[in-house]
């Protein structure tokens, strides 16, 4: 049995912001760079991640932190980027991810993941607007470098453009607007407002959340596992919301939890996107 190459995430923070009129890469949303932002979505899901910057560039991003892949080739685009790393990195596929989806979650980044096709040049969502492949949310195997260097060579370099004459597995969207990027100074203003309308006061931030029960809580729940909708911020708040739905006896210091395979405390913070699994004590040794 072959396994796919392992999976290496490369955030494109290259672009020279000519609509923006600065530094995408720089600019923040809730608190952090979109880079970071990005970071943060895929460091449980690549094997290394790595910044992908052009020649000379200043790293704005707030990642210090991680290895700098430069442009191998005057800048043409995020294609460069692209082949630059697999240049680098020949053995490796890789998850790209430009630096200017604001919006990018969770779901999205997990339903690439799991609908992965490595026998394919790359994996790729529609775009919810047109219908057309998204390039910078994307997985490219490693085989598909020399399909993209022919593609270079031949001086087409519109990712977009060789994804549509490549055969790509193309997913459908599950969060409509998750790609959605954000170029100008007016998608900037837009996108603020939109931050600060899911995460006001009066409309708290609602996360979609995956809740699994073990022992005597799945007897009293009736059900092993849920999706849910929740405006909890915390797994204390998210137990507390459900015992007193489902009429759970067992008081929270009883119970351990995992987050996302991970034993965790009742102030870990929520996030979308979550599996979270209740584990009461078990009787016998």
């Amino acid at each position: 049995m072959s396994f796919p190459p392992p999976l290496h995430g490369l955030i494109l923070a290259g672009g020279c912001s000519r609509r923006m009129g600065k530094d995408k890469s720089s600019i923040r949303y809730a608190g952090a760079t979109q880079p970071e932002l990005a970071a943060e979505l895929i460091r449980s899901r690549c094997a290394e991640i790595f910044l992908s910057l052009r020649k000379g560039q200043n790293n704005a991003t707030g990642l210090g932190n991680l290895n700098v892949i430069h442009d191998r080739w005057e800048s043409a685009g995020p294609l460069v980027g692209i082949l630059s790393a697999m240049t680098e990195h020949p053995e490796t596929a890789w998850l790209v991810i430009a630096c200017d989806l604001p919006f990018l979650d969770r779901i999205t980044l997990d339903n690439l993941l799991a609908q992965r096709d490595p026998t394919k040049v790359a994996t790729a969502y529609r775009s919810s607007h047109d219908g057309k492949p998204e390039p910078l949310c994307t997985i490219y195997e490693a085989h598909a470098r020399l399909v993209l260097e022919d593609f270079f060579t031949n001086n087409i370099r519109c990712p977009r453009k060789i994804l549509m004459e490549t055969e790509p597995l193309l997913l459908d969207p599950v969060n409509h607007g998750a790609l959605d990027n954000v170029n100008t100074p007016e998608d900037y203003e837009e996108a603020v407002h939109s931050f600060s309308r899911r995460c006001s006061p009066a409309e708290p931030l609602v996360r979609q959340v995956r809740l699994r029960y073990f022992a005597i809580l799945r007897e009293h729940a009736g059900i092993s596992c849920e999706e849910r909708e929740t405006t909890s911020t915390t797994v204390e708040e998210l137990y507390g919301e459900i015992k007193e739905e489902k009429g759970f006896d067992l008081e929270k210091e009883f119970i351990r939890v995992a987050c996302n395979g991970d034993f965790v405390g009742l102030d870990c913070s929520l996030a979308d996107g979550d599996e979270i699994v209740f584990i009461p004590p078990v009787a016998g040794g």
